[in-house]
Order: C-alpha cells, then structure tokens, then sequence
C-alpha cells in the first residue's frame, strides 16, 4: 500500500486524492507518513485539509510534520483546528517539542487572534511556578516573535527587561538580541 501511495505522490495529479482519502487513517504509521508526503506534492485545497486532519494523528511526527507543512504554505484556516488542540486540557500534557511546533504554528497562522490566547500566558506572573508552567511561557514567549505585530514586539521588548531570567533570555532570543 505504501509504495502505491508512494508513486501517487510521484503522479502529483488532484485525483490521487480520492485514493489517498482511503489511506490517511491506514494503522501502519509508515502509510500514513507517506499518504501525507503524497498529499503534499498535490499543493491544493484538498492536500490543506490533509494537514489539517493530520493534525489528530496519533503520531507525535505525523502531527509535526503536517504543523511544518501548514506554516510553510500559509494555511491560515488551520489556525482554528490548531487553537482547538491548543486549548484543551491535555495539551500541557504533550511533548515539549511538540508544544512549542504548535504555538508556533498557531503564531504564524493566527496571528492577531494568537497574539490574544498567547499574551497573558507570556506575560502571567509566578509566584510559585512548575516546570510544565515555566516551560509552557518559555515556548509562548517564543512564539510571538512570529507574531507580525507591535504589540508583539512590545511585549517581548518588555519580557527581555523583566526580573524573570529565564523569561528575559527567551525573549532576547525571540528578538534576535544576543544573550
């Protein structure tokens, strides 16, 4: 089934996809990888909402593969899906890399309506803080350097000034100041 998938992609035409809708939820991880490389070469609609659905893989590198292709080629409507994931309860749960891919992905294609969700993470006050806390600021602060906005630029301005190290570092980062 794989190499079918594999040489679909090759073929690159808008009607591998109907073949492909039957291979996205195949159980080997190995199809579902390749169905997606595939739907990638197509470069339309139908390939966007691909990504999108990859988006609830149970694969932690399906899932990052499919954010890399939604930023790459812009899929602002995805900013919906991925807020959704974002905002559940269980998503502080997941990989620190993952966690930080999707609040990029969610700066980058959300943009003004991120920059809401994202600010007052980045800028909440610890007394006592946990480790999934400081490291969920941490990728926060980090994502609004993708945020095309003053305001962005303001906040991180004045995280790199706080009391906070950590805090301050990351967002020197963010700006692109050197440490």
């Amino acid at each position: 089934v794989r190499n079918v998938v594999m040489v679909l992609g090759e073929i690159a035409h808008p009607k591998v996809i109907n073949y492909l809708k039957r291979t996205i939820r195949h159980p080997d991880f190995r199809v579902r990888k390749e169905t997606l490389i595939s739907a990638a070469k197509v470069k339309s609609n139908d390939s966007d909402d691909f990504m999108i659905l990859a988006l609830s893989d149970p694969d932690v590198k399906i899932q990052l593969s499919s954010l890399s292709y939604l930023i790459e080629n812009n899929v602002t409507r995805a900013s919906r899906t991925i807020e959704h994931i974002i905002k559940d309860k269980k998503f502080k749960d997941k990989p620190p890399e993952q966690i930080r891919k999707y609040y990029e992905a969610y700066a980058v294609l959300g943009q003004e309506k991120a920059l809401a969700y994202l600010k007052p993470i980045a800028t909440k006050r610890f007394i006592f803080t946990s480790g999934r806390d400081e490291r969920l600021r941490l990728f926060t602060i980090g994502a609004l350097a993708y945020i095309q906005s003053l305001e962005a630029r303001e906040i991180l301005k004045k995280l790199a000034k706080g009391k906070n190290k950590k805090a301050a570092a990351a967002a020197r980062r963010a700006l692109g100041m050197k440490i």
